[in-house]
């Protein structure tokens, strides 16, 4: 998870974050551990560094963020985080402690209603 979190550090600016987050969920089977018996490390960050190129990264950009303290602390922050908060998967939305059914398809006016809910005491 950390590297995957490293990866798409790399990979995307802001904008772009969630739509390379799709990608790698719609790839995830291709870099698995069944797919990724007995490879290495190595084989794992040339498939990643081949996504990159699909988002316009070039390798060396890839390679030199993959290996930045910056990037490596910022996604070990964000799952250390999720990790002492019991938050195992994405996307999951934590509302006051509680897991919600909120999903990212969850419009704007379903989140205000809801907010406005909890804010009314309700």
């Amino acid at each position: 998870m950390q590297t995957a979190a490293i990866v798409s550090q790399s990979v995307t600016s802001a904008n772009s974050l969630f739509a390379f987050f799709d990608f790698m969920w719609q790839n995830q089977p291709s870099f698995s551990q069944v797919a990724f018996y007995q490879k290495t490390q190595a084989d794992l960050y040339a498939l990643f560094a081949s996504y990159a190129l699909k988002w316009g990264v070039d390798n060396s950009t890839f390679y030199a963020k993959m290996g930045s303290d910056p990037i490596f602390y910022l996604a070990y922050n964000g799952v250390q985080m999720g990790t002492d908060r019991h938050v195992y998967s994405t996307p999951t939305f934590y509302i006051n402690g509680m897991p919600s059914t909120f999903d990212e398809k969850t419009t704007y006016t379903e989140w205000v209603n809801f907010i406005d809910g909890l804010l009314a005491g309700n």
